[in-house]
């Protein structure tokens, strides 16, 4: 098996964000994380990872406000978005007003803006995908 060289649709706001497809890996973009919940149970609500949201009533917010968060709650970095955040969410509505063509590599250097963390950590992370996506290949493979 090769490896992915593009994400998935995230199920909530379906733009590519999503490596693989219910691995608990969240997007960048509306803040989903992807617990394998899709279509035919869009209207249940999970809890765990995604608290009180349904995929219906978080697909709801992301139409209204780009997260999938209830207006005016979710994390700090939603309430208050910080200019990386808010270049993210210009984009996005650019693409999906028709405005402007999804770039992959484009969303994929905003998304990764918005994320705060230290180099030393950031290597942690990308080895910890790493590491992931071979299992997961392993997994598909067998």
């Amino acid at each position: 098996m090769t490896e992915k060289t593009t994400p998935d649709g995230c199920p909530c706001c379906f733009l590519p964000t999503i490596w693989y497809r219910g691995g608990h890996e969240i997007c960048g973009v509306c803040r989903w994380h992807d617990d394998g919940q899709d279509d035919p149970d869009a209207d249940a609500v999970w809890g765990g990872p995604n608290y009180q949201y349904s995929l219906t009533a978080a697909r709801a917010n992301f139409r209204d406000h780009y997260h999938k968060y209830d207006l005016g709650t979710g994390p700090d970095h939603i309430k208050d978005p910080s200019p990386e955040r808010l270049a993210l969410v210009d984009y996005v509505k650019e693409i999906l007003s028709g405005k402007m063509e999804l770039d992959r590599a484009k969303l994929l250097e905003l998304e990764k803006a918005t994320i705060k963390i230290s180099d030393a950590d950031r290597a942690e992370l990308e080895q910890f995908q790493r590491e992931l996506k071979a299992q997961v290949a392993r997994e598909r493979k067998a």
